[in-house]
């Protein structure tokens, strides 16, 4: 082992000997004036960030600042490339949650009918509850990744990640910002209809992309909106759109009756009554969805007064 640790250091002495001390210390100062100095570490920054190492970069200019702490251009160039990183860094984390998001909705069905065919079943329980908890997990950091793009004013990307929040747990805080990113786009749809007539295509295609954009978040309530708003505007041509969304809304309702039964069953019956409702803001005269919110409501408030 001596013999080789021996061999190992004559090797490193050979390789200095050879190549000199450039792998083994830091790259010399720069020895021009200010403005050359500071011009090389923003190049050799510039030139980290065109090959994605964001972090180099950042170093890079970091160093120069420790020289030339007061250079406007050095400070300015920092907040950018912090600024790209953070983005990157929120953009990667956000698309990953996502891509759980929408997993754990495709597989919900499967787990539940899994649940209910083995529910006595102890090992069943925990599974279906640690599925539980990871749906709320995910829903939560969805929905404070969604008031993040708010505050951000990224709007269409908060009504995709709230969407994706709101059906994986339903949430009346998630519903309200939702329609408080429709509120702002109505305002910019009523800016637009202020314009001149010729303007009025536009209009059309901003309420059309909003549209599609609901639909594909699963934020029908806003897409009922926006309908009602196109209606306006060209009577004649939402005749598809509208079949469309109400075969939509009667295959939500559909889905949100059955999950509201299956939590029922379990005797979930706070969840199931929220589940209800939310199906009755989409279709407020379906008889299916009043009975069962009329019987979920009486047997709470027997419940109550049955405690007190």
């Amino acid at each position: 082992m001596m013999r080789g640790l021996v061999v190992f250091i004559l090797f490193l002495m050979a390789s200095v000997s050879l190549h000199g001390c450039a792998g083994f210390v830091k790259q010399p100062a720069c020895t021009g004036d200010r403005q050359e100095c500071i011009g090389q570490s923003l190049d050799r920054a510039q030139a980290y960030a065109e090959d994605n190492r964001l972090a180099k970069a950042i170093s890079e200019i970091q160093r120069a600042r420790d020289r030339f702490p007061d250079a406007p251009v050095l400070r300015e160039k920092f907040k950018q490339y912090e600024s790209l990183r953070r983005q990157i860094i929120f953009d990667n984390e956000l698309e990953l949650l996502l891509e759980r998001g929408r997993y754990l909705l495709a597989i919900r069905d499967n787990r539940e009918n899994l649940f209910y065919a083995r529910h006595d079943n102890y090992e069943s329980r925990r599974r279906y509850r640690e599925f539980e908890e990871a749906v709320e997990q995910t829903a939560s950091r969805l929905f404070e990744k969604g008031q993040q793009a708010i505050r951000d004013r990224e709007f269409g990307m908060a009504g995709r990640v709230l969407g994706l929040s709101n059906r994986l747990v339903s949430s009346t805080a998630a519903r309200n910002l939702l329609a408080e990113i429709h509120f702002h786009r109505q305002d910019l749809r009523i800016e637009s209809s202020r314009q001149e007539e010729t303007r009025n295509e536009e209009k059309w295609s901003i309420m059309a992309r909003d549209f599609n954009q609901a639909m594909e978040n699963g934020n029908l309530p806003a897409a009922q909106k926006i309908l009602a708003e196109m209606q306006a505007v060209k009577p004649g041509q939402v005749k598809d759109r509208r079949r469309r969304l109400e075969n939509r809304i009667d295959k939500e309702v559909e889905t949100l009756l059955e999950r509201g039964r299956f939590l029922y069953t379990r005797g979930d019956l706070q969840k199931a009554l929220k589940t209800w409702e939310q199906g009755l803001e989409l279709k407020p005269d379906d008889p299916k969805l009043q009975q069962n919110i009329r019987r979920a409501r009486t047997f709470l408030d027997n419940l109550d007064r049955w405690r007190n």
